[in-house]
């Protein structure tokens, strides 16, 4: 198994809050669904790699979890919350799991990432 990090992932760091980890290289995501005893690096590691998708691991009050975050052109939206063996988590840590999508997708916007990355996309074009 490399270690391979993932393409500009590093700019999604300064948005992480106290109790969430993102999962940056392909060691942390195969050790995070090790750990967990669920699919997201044999399901999710591809897109993460490809910059479709983020992962994150939350403990909350010692409560654990993985996030999944889609990344489309104009937004991130929420994919999933689970915790160990894809149970599901507490209500207390979904409402968590997913105000930090929303306040990520509002800093997104603030910062024109999502138009920065159009941009890009152009020139490569």
């Amino acid at each position: 198994l490399e270690d391979i990090t993932v393409d500009n992932i590093e700019y999604f760091d300064k948005f992480t809050p106290n109790g969430f980890k993102l999962l940056k290289t392909q060691k942390e995501v195969f050790a995070e669904g090790s750990r967990m005893k669920h699919c997201v690096y044999t399901a999710y590691w591809n897109t993460i790699k490809n910059g479709n998708y983020i992962a994150y691991h939350i403990d909350v009050n010692g409560e654990e979890a993985t996030l999944g975050i889609n990344i489309y052109d104009d937004r991130v939206s929420f994919n999933q919350c689970y915790s160990r063996y894809n149970q599901t988590p507490s209500d207390n840590l979904q409402c968590i799991a997913r105000n930090f999508v929303d306040d990520l997708n509002k800093q997104l916007k603030e910062e024109n990432y999502f138009l920065t990355k159009k941009q890009q996309y152009v020139e490569l074009v």
